[in-house]
C-alpha cells in the first residue's frame, strides 16, 4: 500500500511539475515567441508587403512617364533601383514578350548586376505582368 501511495504521490509531482512547464510557455509574450520560431514568417511578410508596395511604385513611374508623354514601346528601365526600393527594378516589357525584351540593353543593369534582387515588369499601359 506504501508502495502505491509513494509511486501516486511521485507521479502527481512529476505531472503537476510538467503543467506548471506548459502553462509557463503557453502565456509567453509575443516578442519570446518570436524569438523562438526566428524571423522567417516576419521575413516572408516583409517580402509580401515590398512586393506591393513596389509594384505600387513601379506603376506610379510608369504613369508619370505616360503623363509626360514618353514612348515605353522600346521597354525602358524605369527604376534602377526603385526609389524607396533598394531591391526592386521597373522595367517596361510588352506582353507577351518580345525578343527585343530579353536584350541586356532594355533591361535594368541594377538587376543584371546583381544590386536589386527584384524585379517587376509592367506593359506599355502600365500594367504590371511581371513580379519576381
Amino acid at each position: 500500500m506504501r508502495g502505491a501511495l509513494f509511486a501516486t504521490s511521485v507521479l502527481f509531482i512529476l505531472l503537476a511539475g510538467c503543467a506548471g512547464q506548459v502553462t509557463k510557455y503557453s502565456s509567453a509574450p509575443q516578442e519570446e515567441a518570436s524569438s523562438v520560431l526566428g524571423k522567417g514568417l516576419g521575413t516572408m511578410q516583409a517580402a509580401a508587403s515590398g512586393d506591393a508596395s513596389a509594384e505600387g511604385a513601379c506603376v506610379a513611374l510608369c504613369e508619370a512617364e505616360l503623363e509626360k508623354g514618353t514612348d515605353l514601346s522600346a521597354g525602358p528601365c524605369l527604376g534602377n533601383p526603385i526609389a524607396g526600393y533598394a531591391d526592386w527594378v521597373c522595367d517596361v516589357a510588352h506582353s507577351p514578350r518580345g525578343a527585343t525584351d530579353g536584350l541586356p540593353e532594355n533591361q535594368c543593369s541594377a538587376y543584371g548586376e546583381g544590386i536589386a534582387k527584384h524585379f517587376i515588369e509592367v506593359g506599355e499601359d502600365c500594367s504590371a505582368i511581371n513580379v519576381r
